[in-house]
């Protein structure tokens, strides 16, 4: 008898990298990079979350992020606030802001040959508030505006078209880019 094949689900790069409650709050201090979360602020975030193990479960879990050097204790150790400036975080924010564009690349991947984050994201020192720059080649210009306003971080994506031809010229201004698809070259 045949065993029945299950079809692949449909994964995306986000629940690949943080899908434990540990990486869940990760997720949530990256995106959140410069907010203070007071312990009940943050325990109400996380509600619903399978394996945070209540109040007791989340202090353990800062514990370790504290003794990695990925948190500071404030206000009398009744909150925590991410180490933005630590190296390893820059790297863990371009990451996490990466897989906030997923379904944007996913959108647009068919009308622009490339796309790349630039800007402070890129170089992992976006704050709470900051844009995501999405430099793309694309000539349907209206076509990606509508669909970048569309997306869940609407107001806060910033598109730039470059020319298919000098784009590589182009790239060369920003300090760094991470190529969101496409190739870079």
């Amino acid at each position: 008898m045949a065993s029945r094949v299950k079809k692949p689900e449909n994964t995306n790069l986000d629940e690949l990298l943080f899908s434990s409650a540990e990486q869940k709050l990760i997720r949530l201090l990256l995106t959140e990079s410069t907010t203070v979360f007071p312990l009940r602020q943050l325990s109400n975030r996380l509600k619903g979350v399978r394996g945070v193990g209540g109040p007791d479960g989340l202090k353990q879990m800062l514990a370790k992020l504290s003794a990695v050097g990925m948190i500071d204790w404030v206000d009398h150790e009744r909150a925590i606030r991410l180490r933005d400036d630590e190296g390893r975080i820059e790297l863990l924010k371009v990451l996490s802001a990466v897989c906030d564009l997923e379904t944007l690349r996913q959108s647009l991947e068919s009308i622009c040959p490339r796309g790349f984050l630039v800007g402070v994201r890129a170089e992992g020192k976006g704050t709470t508030d900051s844009d995501y720059d999405v430099a793309v080649i694309s000539d349907q210009h209206d076509e990606v505006e509508r669909i970048a306003r569309g997306h869940p971080l609407g107001k806060k994506i910033k598109v730039q078209f470059l020319d298919a031809d000098d784009y590589r010229d182009e790239l060369q201004r920003f300090t760094r880019y991470i190529t969101l698809w496409g190739s870079s070259l």
